[in-house]
């Protein structure tokens, strides 16, 4: 499906824009892409912009990963990728205890002889933008992440104290965490600093950042 197709269906939704839609949707194609993890839903319009490419490419499932209550958005993922017509591509999974309970599990679907075997080619975190979460979201994600995959992280700059969603209850956090920008600091300390990961890249509002190839250990 061409990205003018996919954005035409899905543009009018909020979160990630077509700017950035289009930033991924050309990683996908241009690197065969064909497994890709989602951490956060919402809406699935982001999951629409990849499963757009997968299209394109002819194979492939975006699963995406959230709370149940994330198939309360009106519209929620299933109406928004019906609406794109790319529901085939798209694998939601939800569980109460959320996406890090989900990661569990798939990292022992994927064990076998006390090693993970990573199944992902591409990894878009876009979930809780605090450390802590953030932080797991990232050290679960790359058990399963191929060598040579990448790991994308939305939303580098946000902050508790400037979210107008958290406007009113930040107002009671901890004056350093709620001005702290969470995901930045999880990719400048803890992701660049990983020695599996290079080519670490900020384009302003998501991070990038490339596994090693075993051939590169």
């Amino acid at each position: 499906m061409d990205f003018d197709i996919v954005e035409n269906r899905v543009g009018k939704y909020p979160a990630t824009n077509a700017s950035d839609g289009k930033k991924i949707y050309d990683h996908i194609i241009n690197n065969n892409v064909e497994h890709i993890l989602e951490i956060g839903t919402a809406h699935g319009k982001s999951a629409c912009y990849m499963a757009a490419a997968l299209h394109a490419l002819g194979r492939g499932t975006v699963t995406t990963l959230d709370i149940p209550a994330a198939q309360n958005y009106k519209p929620n993922v299933f109406a928004v990728a019906e609406e794109a017509d790319l529901s085939e591509f798209i694998n939601p999974v939800f569980h109460p205890n959320g996406s890090h309970w989900l990661l569990r599990n798939l990292i022992i679907e994927n064990s076998k002889d006390d090693n993970c075997q990573p199944i992902f080619d591409l990894v878009f975190i876009d979930a809780y933008h605090d450390w802590a979460h953030a932080g797991l979201d990232f050290f679960l994600c790359d058990k399963l992440l191929k060598p040579g995959g990448v790991i994308v992280f939305d939303d580098l700059r946000w902050t508790f104290a400037s979210s107008q969603s958290w406007r009113e209850k930040a107002k009671s956090l901890d004056p350093e965490y709620k001005d702290a920008p969470h995901v930045l600091d999880v990719m400048t300390y803890i992701v660049s600093q990983h020695p599996s990961y290079i080519e670490i890249i900020d384009d302003g509002r998501w991070g990038w950042t490339k596994k090693r190839e075993l051939r590169e250990r």
